[in-house]
């Protein structure tokens, strides 16, 4: 299966959970330049519970998940899914503060 199509399968998991999601960071970028791409990153305004129901996950880092990301290993890919974040000021050069 083609990077790509994987990609879809996902988004189509969200949609039909009426819930919005989105292809980002490297993958896209990889998608634009190269015509295909080997990591997958999405962006959503859901929570790490939310889409952590949403793709019926029992096993994710749990590191990540207390940062507004969940990484797991989905239907044998390697997966990252972040949630939105407002950009602020960033005291610790990092993370933002709102």
């Amino acid at each position: 299966m083609e990077a790509i199509d994987f990609a879809y399968q996902i988004l189509d998991i969200f949609y039909e959970a009426d819930s919005e999601i989105y292809l980002a960071g490297g993958s896209v970028r990889d998608y634009l330049l190269y015509g295909d791409f080997d990591d997958f990153d999405f962006a959503t305004p859901c929570t790490p519970v939310i889409v952590s129901t949403i793709l019926d996950l029992e096993k994710y880092d749990k590191y990540s998940f207390k940062f507004g990301t969940v990484k797991t290993e989905y239907l044998g890919q390697e997966i990252q899914i972040t949630t939105f974040r407002k950009e602020g000021e960033y005291l610790d050069s990092r993370h933002p503060n709102t």
